[in-house]
């Protein structure tokens, strides 16, 4: 099968778009640009890269039933991490991880005594970030975590008015989030990177600009994000393109959720393809195990109709790959921060 030419510059800007302006340096454009070209022609179903932690869930509760999120079709159960559990993931299995996101499919903030999982990874050397809806987001809470070593923050809006941010935000008021974020944004420093997000959607178009300049006048960076559709499962009558070829996702990165599962993409949202069980084995142990090499294979020979997360998937190859920069020890150079 040929495969199709790529778009570095594309893959390099975006992937530097997505991450925060503060870690640019860590990207290395050469080392994007070896692994597209060499490594995607060598892909083993044994991966040689040691295994990356890019999320770890603290919880899959949720306040809000947002229009564009498939939270309210999640089977698996609810769940909060244990700390215990936390900790031997972050000293046995994230040796390799230089930046880890306290997130995955739920608001981490309903988690009592968040901060604490923040400082621990932050005392591990490992930076820290958080994408939120911000419901929770008081002065109290922002500054624990600033004081707990939280390095970035991606707090979610979509709107540049009460109604269209209500209308998308199902069970969010308007009041409060700006007053969270004018908290965050009087407790924070030079040290910490926050950005006000904004997913692009039929509902909200239409204030895309005065969105930009309400995060000028709140003092906080905007970032305008595409609308997903959660690897086709959120528009499974669209089918992916017939030339694709392997995602390498699963070739250097694994996501937690929060009983301890590891599961190979953020948008498995429950949990349908489960390589293991943190609390079970290591993830050393399950990085190559059989689980997470029959997986990779099926990328390999392109084999996915039976795979429930990734056959209508339209979001594995290098352009929307964006979120790449953000964990990956290929794109990062230099001591942990």
């Amino acid at each position: 099968m040929k495969r199709p030419i790529l778009d570095f510059s594309e893959i390099v800007n975006d992937a530097r778009y997505m991450l925060p302006v503060r870690f640019h340096h860590l990207i290395d454009v050469t080392e994007i640009r070896n692994f597209i070209r060499v490594e995607q022609h060598k892909l083993s179903p044994i991966s040689t890269r040691p295994p990356v932690i890019d999320q770890i869930e603290l919880t899959n509760l949720c306040n809000f039933s947002c229009i564009m999120c498939p939270h309210s079709q999640m089977t698996r159960p609810k769940n909060v991490m244990d700390f215990n559990l936390f900790k031997t993931i972050i000293d046995r299995d994230a040796e390799h991880t230089k930046i880890l996101q306290l997130h995955h499919f739920g608001e981490s903030l309903i988690v009592k005594n968040v901060a604490k999982y923040f400082e621990y990874v932050a005392n591990a050397g490992i930076t820290v970030g958080l994408s939120t809806n911000g419901s929770l987001l008081t002065k109290k809470i922002s500054k624990e975590l600033i004081d707990a070593g939280l390095s970035f923050i991606v707090i979610d809006c979509d709107a540049s008015s009460k109604e269209t941010y209500e209308k998308i935000r199902v069970g969010g008021n308007w009041e409060t989030l700006m007053q969270g974020v004018k908290d965050f944004v009087s407790v924070s420093n030079d040290d910490v990177y926050s950005v006000l997000q904004f997913i692009e959607q039929p509902e909200n178009q239409h204030e895309t600009q005065s969105f930009l300049k309400m995060c000028e006048e709140l003092g906080i960076e905007p970032r305008v994000k595409f609308l997903m559709d959660w690897a086709g499962q959120m528009a499974p009558d669209i089918k992916s393109q017939d030339d694709r070829y392997a995602c390498i996702e699963p070739f250097f990165r694994a996501f937690v959720l929060c009983n301890g599962d590891v599961v190979s993409c953020c948008r498995d949202y429950d949990g349908k393809i489960v390589l293991g069980n943190l609390e079970e084995q290591s993830l050393e142990d399950i990085w190559n195990g059989p689980k997470y090499q029959a997986f990779r294979k099926q990328q390999i020979d392109v084999n996915l109709e039976n795979n429930p997360l990734c056959k209508n998937c339209r979001e594995w190859d290098m352009h929307s790959f964006r979120f790449m920069s953000n964990i990956s020890p290929l794109l990062l150079k230099g001591e942990r921060r």
